[in-house]
């Protein structure tokens, strides 16, 4: 792996019931920047995380699947409305 790269962290996949999640402290936030100059999200507050439900054997039927693959695995508006009111006051510096 190449200097200064990251592997994404390997997430929970599709949940049957989610949590509001903790977010950052206001201002802690800051932009990185690319190679070539363009802003990339802060890892620590904007991490991602690949699926262990999503394989190379499956992607017809879950990524590529016609319908879309992440209406089925989104949160209910009910959370993720709520991660947004918390997040809306965090500011990401440069």
């Amino acid at each position: 792996m190449p200097a200064g790269t990251q592997t994404i962290p390997v997430g929970a996949g599709p949940q049957k019931k989610y949590t509001v999640q903790q977010q950052p402290p206001a201002g802690s936030c800051h932009y990185r920047k690319t190679a070539s100059g363009e802003p990339l999200p802060d890892l620590k507050c904007t991490p991602g995380a690949t699926s262990p439900a999503v394989t190379q054997a499956n992607l017809k039927t879950t990524i590529c699947r016609p319908g879309g693959y992440t209406k089925g695995i989104r949160p209910p508006v009910s959370i993720t409305s709520k991660e947004k009111k918390l997040n809306a006051p965090l500011r990401l510096h440069r």
